[in-house]
């Protein structure tokens, strides 16, 4: 089909470019050319000859007008002749009769001056009528007949009467007068005519002397010009039909097209047909369209189909056919209804596209969805199961935190207590081996929270302004008595130009400078030296621990900031440790903003150092066991809710040397009960209590608070809860501040200064 209409198309235009060629037709080209060249000519002499009906038609009108004008003048003067007879009958004889007759003279009289007037609508014609005053002896005549018809006096009617021949004589004048000018205008109009006639007759001799004999030379060039273009054109339109048969060669290799009868047998087939189903052209044509159908595609599909056609509509779908050597393929398909010259429909028209890879590939690509959704299912468990674990975790950290913290607060507590009551030298050793070991025991439990909080991106840093110097010299003090209980020589440089205050999280700061001492002085022999370095250049707080410790094999220091990565086995049974001090520090560093690096030789020591931008301030904030060095109150009263017994004996000697008045409770009802009854300056809740726990009880206190308009009591949460959210739970529920055991006095201090 489209190969005929590329032939058709080529046939016409060959057709028209041979029928240009021909030589008669140079002849009726000129012709066309002179008629177009008769314009101009054509409509200037229609022009003129309009001026010139139109000159004709006016004199015609100006003629008959001038006739109206002179026959109502001379009735004018008919009727003032009349008027003066009637006008002595009836001063005679004042009759009815003579008195009708004389008015109504007077009517037409009247009836004609004014049509003069309206009529004569020229300046000039206007200077005419009123020449000598003639406008105002008419008037004044009518008005003296006007004046005799009502007091009949016959010194008026004289008067009149001489009026009347005077009138009589401007009127013969006036019409002489209007004689000659409308002559005069018709003259005019002559001419004028006459000048038309002749300027038409010179515009035609220009226009044949300047346009028609150019022409003639100007049609020569053009159809030598067109001769030209035509070849052009006939060049590009075989160009162009190359190009045409280039496209429908590869329409005729890619595209499956196909043409049937009403019947559905086939009367065409194009190459991509034949080629894709393996059938020759000879066994296609005549056959139905249905040796090609597939077993998979229903009777309903071909139905559906067969109805659209018929119906005269395009049918499009993608239909599976069978291939002669039995396989199979896709194609995506238009089926259209064809009609004849007479609007019958005679056949249908089929173009396909062969989609046999994008099928398989849906197929595939839906094969591999089925896994990833199985997959995905599986994942979702797993990471259901991963949340649970989690869960589970997170609750067991809590409850091991809750469970170890809870006696520890005593432990700690106590043994603050027996420090300052025990004097003998063995006993106070004792004590201070109790206090070493439990408060390792809670730095190992802050190190798997702190980890916990790390792995689950929960730990945020509290950055404040500080100063430096006191705070670092603070933490390297406390450990300045471990190296020289072991001959380690530790050195301390601090630059002497340090800002007095700087922004950061100095717990974690001095958190990180812990860990690396605390591994140094475990990994150095008695007799070497541990260097630390603390300096700030440009806004960067530069830190160095280095120690001549065994140092560490060069492959592992790849593993070293991994959690619980020990270098061996031996490290731990020989040293002890968790093995997370050093990724804990790494993640701190990381959180402050730089990286902690290490460089080490095996027998020759370690270096650890970080760098972290820090800010520049005026502020210094006061040290805080400082600040809190004198913790006497004046014998303010607190209820401490706490169910442990151990924990309350060591609150009833802390807060009595605090100068604090306090009550028990043991859990959230009776915490309500001493509540309602007593008035307390703070309140502390524990949290994990029987019967009811802290937040409950707190819930209850504010409600009552709330329904009986009374004053806030603060309420400070004291628990072993020190998870990541257990804060915020407790500050949500209502709570005004927290604090987690083991119990810090000066903390403790500190949180009660807030209120009171």
């Amino acid at each position: 089909m489209i190969k005929l209409k590329l032939e058709l198309n080529y046939i016409v235009k060959n057709g028209l470019i041979n029928i240009m060629k021909k030589e008669h037709n140079t002849k009726y080209l000129t012709l066309l050319t002179n008629r177009n060249i008769y314009i101009p000519a054509l409509i200037l002499i229609a022009i003129f000859s309009g001026l010139s009906y139109l000159n004709q038609h006016q004199i015609i009108s100006t003629i008959e007008k001038d006739n109206e004008i002179i026959n109502i003048t001379g009735r004018q003067r008919m009727l003032s002749q009349k008027i003066i007879l009637l006008c002595r009958e009836y001063i005679e004889n004042p009759t009815l009769s003579n008195k009708d007759k004389l008015e109504k003279d007077i009517y037409l009289m009247k009836e004609s001056h004014e049509y003069l007037l309206k009529n004569l609508d020229t300046d000039d014609l206007k200077k005419l009528y009123y020449k000598e005053k003639l406008n105002e002896n008419v008037t004044n005549f009518i008005k003296k007949i006007e004046s005799i018809n009502t007091f009949r006096n016959i010194d008026l009617l004289v008067s009149a009467r001489k009026d009347s021949q005077s009138l009589l004589v401007e009127l013969d004048r006036a019409v002489q007068e209007y004689k000659s000018y409308s002559n005069e205008k018709i003259n005019n109009l002559s001419d004028s005519i006459k000048k038309i006639f002749f300027i038409t007759l010179l515009i035609l001799l220009l226009e044949g002397f300047f346009i028609f004999y150019p022409a003639s030379k100007r049609i020569k060039q053009t159809t030598d010009q067109l001769y030209d273009i035509n070849d052009k054109l006939e060049e590009k339109v075989n160009s162009k039909t190359k190009e045409l048969q280039k496209y429908l060669d590869i329409i005729n290799q890619h595209i499956l097209i196909s043409t049937t009868d009403l019947e559905g047998v086939i009367t065409y087939a194009n190459e991509a047909f034949c080629t894709t189903s393996g059938y020759s052209t000879a066994e296609l044509i005549g056959e139905p369209h249905n040796i090609i159908r597939h077993p998979d595609m229903s009777k309903s599909f071909f139905k559906e189909m067969w109805d659209t056609i018929q119906a005269g509509k395009t049918w499009r779908g993608k239909i599976k056919n069978l291939k002669k050597d039995g396989t199979y393929y896709w194609v995506d398909a238009v089926i259209q209804p064809h009609y004849d010259e007479n609007y019958k429909l005679d056949s249908y028209d089929a173009i396909r596209i062969d989609i046999t890879d994008k099928i398989e590939l849906e197929e595939l690509t839906a094969k591999q969805e089925a896994i990833i959704e199985e997959k995905t299912k599986i994942a979702n468990v797993e990471r259901d199961k991963a949340k649970e674990y989690a869960k589970a975790k997170g609750e067991f950290l809590a409850n091991m935190s809750h469970e170890i913290r809870t006696p520890l607060n005593a432990i700690l507590g106590f043994i603050d207590i027996l420090k300052d009551e025990i004097h003998g030298e063995k006993a106070l050793g004792y004590v201070n081996i109790i206090d070493s070991s439990s408060k390792s025991l809670v730095q190992i439990i802050n190190d798997i929270l702190d980890f916990s909080k790390i792995e689950n991106g929960k730990l945020n840093m509290d950055m404040i302004y500080f100063d430096p110097f006191e705070e670092f010299k603070m933490v390297i003090d406390l450990f300045s008595g471990k190296c020289s209980k072991h001959n380690i020589a530790l050195n301390i440089d601090i630059q002497s130009d340090m800002p007095k205050s700087i922004k950061s999280d100095p717990l974690r700061v001095r958190q990180v400078i812990s860990n690396l001492l605390s591994n140094s002085i475990k990994f150095t022999d008695s007799g070497k030296n541990i260097f630390v370095n603390i300096a700030f250049f440009e806004g960067i707080l530069k830190i160095s621990v280095k120690d001549e410790g065994k140092g560490i094999s060069p492959n592992k220091l790849g593993h070293i900031f991994e959690a619980f990565h020990q270098e061996d086995s031996s490290t731990t049974r020989k040293y002890g440790g968790t093995g997370l001090g050093l990724a804990i520090s790494h993640e701190l560093v990381r959180l402050l903003g730089g990286e902690l690096k290490v460089k080490s030789e095996l027998g020759v020591g370690s270096e650890f150092y970080f760098e972290i931008p820090v800010e520049v301030g005026n502020t210094i904030i006061e040290n805080e066991a400082k600040k809190y060095e004198n913790n006497l109150f004046n014998n303010e009263k607190i209820l401490v809710v706490e169910d442990n017994e151990a924990n309350r004996m060591f609150m009833d000697i802390a807060l009595k040397k605090m100068n604090l008045n306090f009550d028990f409770a043991k859990d959230g009802f009776e915490a309500i009960k001493l509540y309602k009854e007593n008035k307390y300056h703070a309140i502390f809740m524990d949290e994990n209590m029987p019967n009811m726990g802290g937040i409950e009880a707190t819930r209850n206190i504010l409600k009552y608070e709330k329904d009986n308009n009374l004053v806030h009591t603060p309420v400070i949460a004291l628990t072993a809860n020190a998870l990541k959210g257990d804060k915020e739970r407790f500050l949500e529920a209502g709570m005004d501040d927290y604090l987690t055991k083991p119990i810090d006095k000066n903390k403790l201090a500190k949180t009660l200064r807030k209120f009171f």
